[in-house]
């Protein structure tokens, strides 16, 4: 997918995903911004933003947020109840946002991955089967295709990315 030139707001960048994400659009040729702030503020505030600039701008624009696999299945949230509100959130965002700018021509969605396989997840289940998880790049390339102009139809999902888990 060629990203050459165009401008991409990457939050949460600074993570294991993020950084998965920024590797596959620089090397794509993209423009990438990387705030940072937590839980559901940067998406929100960054979803606003790029809302009034992609406005301005025209049609055939992108926003690709990212939710969680507790997003849309809540139970799974249990011990990490913060968590899962805020990416519940992200998900009600993306769906609204969506139905909202569908007219206009921008195109929201999200992934939810599942537990993604990385460093820190493996430490920390250590006996967990590495192998049904994703990998950031599994889940960068689905974030990596909802932005691109190759997606022409699909708005307002919350893309489920979660391997075999």
């Amino acid at each position: 997918m060629d990203y050459q030139d165009r401008h991409v707001v990457v939050t949460g960048g600074t993570g294991a995903l993020g950084a998965a994400v920024l590797d596959a659009l620089l090397q794509a040729g993209a423009l990438c911004h990387v705030p940072y702030r937590s839980n559901l503020v940067s998406a929100y505030l960054c979803s606003r933003s790029a809302a009034m600039t992609l406005r301005r701008l025209g049609s055939g624009e992108r926003i690709v947020n990212v939710a969680a696999r507790q997003a849309l299945e809540h139970r799974l949230g249990a011990g990490s109840v913060t968590y899962t509100i805020a990416k519940a959130a992200v998900a009600a965002l993306t769906t609204s946002l969506g139905a909202e700018l569908a007219k206009e021509d921008i195109l929201v969605n999200a992934v939810a991955p599942s537990i993604m396989d990385t460093p820190g997840n493996r430490a920390a289940m250590p006996k967990a089967d590495f192998q049904s998880w994703p990998t950031v790049e599994d889940v960068a390339a689905a974030i990596l295709f909802l932005a691109s102009p190759a997606n022409t139809v699909t708005r307002g999902a919350v893309v489920p990315v979660y391997g075999r888990s």
